[in-house]
């Protein structure tokens, strides 16, 4: 999403019970962040820009066995709000009571990462590039085609796509391969 600061947009997200018990869902932003090419994920609760400026229209949900309900995030970045890349998180948690005797309590979330970039005019540009392709053989024996990926675009990317190999002596092919990069690529970053 690309949105100039002094503007909103909502979004609806499904969340569905596959348990065979009524649940009481628990819906909230967190913050997130991109760190060594990982997207990573604040600690419980704890927020940060994009995440104080997102809400959802209910915060608890109960849902029958089996149910699904639609949850409406809204995003509403402020006049002043800082430029660029942007990370959050909008989690849906279900948790067991806690043990009446002390111990720990079991808690299941599960979450849709949010990437904004914050900034006047259209979206900033994807870019990216490929380096030069090597044969190599991983630890077990198996070939591999090894290539470094850079974003050189100002927007965090998640790259996939296939390899095909063709030209080869007597002819020889192989592929498609389908390639998926292990992580989200951050502006400037390359795995």
């Amino acid at each position: 999403e690309h949105l100039a600061p002094g503007t909103s947009v909502r979004r609806r997200l499904e969340i569905s019970n596959t348990t065979h018990s009524v649940v009481d869902v628990l819906v909230y932003p967190a913050g997130a962040s991109v760190q060594r090419g990982e997207f990573a994920f604040a600690s419980g609760h704890d927020r940060n820009q994009l995440s104080s400026w997102t809400t959802v229209s209910r915060d608890t949900l109960r849902l029958a066995p089996g149910g699904t309900a639609f949850e409406t995030v809204t995003i509403e970045v402020p006049k002043e709000g800082s430029r660029g890349e942007q990370y959050a998180v909008v989690w849906a948690q279900v948790s067991a009571p806690a043990p009446a005797t002390g111990g720990i309590t079991v808690v299941n979330r599960v979450g849709i990462r949010m990437y904004v970039s914050v900034g006047p005019g259209g979206a900033p540009p994807a870019s990216f590039t490929i380096g030069p392709l090597a044969a190599q053989r991983s630890p077990s024996g198996d070939p591999l085609v090894v290539a470094t990926i850079r974003n050189s675009g100002r927007r965090t990317l998640d790259i996939s796509g296939s390899l095909t190999l063709s030209g080869g002596p007597g002819g020889l092919r192989a592929g498609p391969v389908p390639v998926t990069l292990g992580m989200p690529l951050a502006p400037g970053a390359s795995e």
